[in-house]
Formats: C-alpha cells, structure tokens, sequence
C-alpha cells in the first residue's frame, strides 16, 4: 500500500501537457518528462555542456548551486524530456535541503534509510566502482525508474529516467539540446543566473568547460556590456595561450542585467 500512495503522489507531480496532447510525466526543478527540452530554455539558460554519448540521446549539464557545486542533467531524445538527475561531485555529510527535493521527497545528502524508506520495493547493487544504488520503478505509466548512489552512506546522485522502449511519438516543435556558439549577439549564450555575482561566476565556469583547445584554458582580457535591441549582452574578450588565437564570448545577461544583489541571495 506505500509503494502505491508513493506512485500516485508522483503521478500527481505533472507539469504542463506536451506538445501534440501527449500526457506530460512527473516534473522537477520545473522540468516535466515527455515535454520539449526547448521549453526550458528561458528558464534553465544554455547548458554548460552537451554530451551525445549515444547518437539518439544527449544530456546537457546546468548548474544548480555553487560551493559546493551542484549539477542538473536533463536527458532527451526527439527533444524531449527523458531523463531529470541532480548530482555532486563534492562530499555530502548531511541533507541539502537548498536543493528541490525529487518527485517522491528524497533530497541530495539522504541516507539510505531515509530513501529505503519512501522506495520500499527498491533493488540494492553495487556498481563496478563499488558506489552502492538503491533503484526503484517510480511511475509505471510512463516507465520513469529512479537510480540513487551513495558515497559515504548518502545520496550524491539522484537520476529519474526512462528508456526509449517508452518513449511517445514525436513532437511537433521539439528540438534537441543545441550549444550556441557565442561569438556574436545573434548566438550569443543564455546566462539565466538571478544576479551579477553569480551571472559572471556562471560565466567562468561555461568557460572552463570550453577550452580552446583540449587541455588549455582561454585566458580572458577585456569584460564590457552591450545593450541592442532591449537585451544586453556580457562580452569577454579571450585568448588561448596555446596557440594565440582570439575570440570573444557573447553571454545574453538580461535576466539579471541591473537587477541589485539581495541581500538574501545565499
């Protein structure tokens, strides 16, 4: 009887439907399995990276928090959503209530107690690097299974996917995740941050994970903004010290582009 009042609680979880009426899946951090990635865009910003590690699906990392830092991975296909993961690379000793808990109220940090407690029916393995996971069939209507790994007896990733068995027909006006190249206002890359602080930490960081090369970071010379058409625009000027070539990065700010810190930002 939990696992069930665990199911419906998730399939209650719905965002808005998909594009061509398909039935939109459980959503988190305002995403919603089965809808178009593109969607997201005004509120996510670009990712920091697009990985194809299979031809027919692509994920694209966002970053959730700094210090210690926390990652979002949205997985697609046919440009729509299959996959939502939160996920840290640094040690987690306790809860991280700052970050949105998933569909079925597990948070990044839980033990697994916690977790075992609201995936009564999940399997434990052990992958090959010796990380336990705890891994439970979470929506059946639409396939979604959760994969939870632990380091140190806590969550340090939460991955809510589907397989592409389950996947619906395609949607009109979907599109895959895409990297703007940034070299001018036209492509310029989406800096969805709340305020200058973070909108320029966010910026450095896009940057680390775009070297000029395969190893060497792009040194950068001049910052200025730029106003066109009722949108402002972040422009780096950057050199790669390996080899001298130039550049400058586009980075539309004008989510945030005059707007104060508050004093309640973290």
């Amino acid at each position: 009887m939990l696992a069930v009042a665990i199911l419906s609680t998730v399939l209650a979880v719905t965002g808005e439907p998909a594009l061509g009426g398909a039935e939109a899946g459980p959503r988190w951090f305002g995403v919603s399995f089965g809808t178009p990635v593109v969607t997201y865009r005004q509120q996510l910003g670009d990712p920091l990276r697009v990985e194809a590690s299979i031809p027919t699906e692509r994920k694209a990392r966002f970053r959730l928090a700094s210090g210690p830092p926390i990652f979002l991975i949205v997985s697609e296909r046919r440009g729509a959503v299959t996959g939502i993961e939160a996920f840290t690379d640094a040690p987690v000793t306790a809860s991280i209530t700052s970050v949105e808990a998933d569909p079925s109220g597990v948070v990044l940090g839980s033990t697994i107690e916690e977790v075992a407690l609201k995936h009564r029916t999940a399997q434990r393995s052990t992958d090959r690097d010796g990380a336990i996971h705890l891994i439970d069939r979470v929506d059946l209507r639409h396939g979604i299974v959760a994969d939870y790994r632990f380091s140190s007896g806590r969550v340090v990733a939460d991955a809510w996917f589907t397989d592409a068995s389950n996947d619906g027909p395609h949607l009109p006006g979907a599109t895959p995740f895409a990297e703007p190249l940034g070299d001018s206002e036209q492509s310029a890359i989406l800096d969805a941050q709340t305020n200058d602080r973070d909108g320029v930490s966010w910026e450095y960081v896009y940057l680390r994970y775009h070297p000029c090369d395969a190893n060497t970071a792009w040194r950068i010379g001049t910052r200025s903004v730029h106003q066109s058409n009722g949108r402002a625009y972040d422009v780096l000027e950057a050199t790669c010290p390996s080899n001298g070539s130039k550049r400058a990065f586009f980075f539309d700010v004008t989510s945030y582009f005059r707007r104060p810190l508050n004093d309640s930002d973290p």
